[in-house]
């Protein structure tokens, strides 16, 4: 018996299971190599956040990205893969930051590429201090931007 045809019978041993002591499967990640965060905004405000986290799970390359805007009392959900630190950054026109010690360089506009800690930013860039979030093993994780 290989694996795929073992693995397919286990899912169906368990569907029949479930189904014959009155209750569903329990609900399987697609990708359990990544995280599911929502970045929720309890502020009255819109805010602009930008992220940086591994591309790959368990140690790959940092990626930096934003500025995503996030409307007042809402979430934006994202996959973020497992193992290492997200960091964030948000603010709000009013000036309002949530921030930390870890400093990025980051454009002022749009952006998505492989994050670095330069000691001085690029033309067109401006430090910015984020936040250090310790990714767990669970399988959702949620940052909230509140005052």
């Amino acid at each position: 018996m290989n694996t795929t045809t073992s693995g397919r019978a286990l899912l169906a041993a368990g569907l029949v299971l479930a189904a014959t002591v009155g209750g569903p499967a329990p609900a399987v990640r697609a990708d359990a190599r990544y995280v599911e965060v929502d970045f929720c905004n309890d502020d009255d405000e819109a805010i602009s956040l930008a992220m940086a986290h591994y591309d790959t799970p368990l140690f790959g390359q940092y990626v930096i990205r934003g500025w995503y805007t996030i409307a007042p009392h809402t979430c934006r959900h994202e996959d973020i893969a497992r193992g290492g630190v997200l960091y964030t950054f948000a603010g709000s026109a009013d000036g309002h930051e949530w921030d930390g010690d870890t400093r990025f360089c980051v454009p002022l506009k749009a952006f998505n590429r492989t994050a670095t800690r330069e000691d001085e930013c690029a033309e067109g860039e401006a430090p910015f201090r984020f936040e250090a979030h310790v990714l767990p093993w669970d399988d959702t994780y949620t940052v909230t931007f509140s005052r």
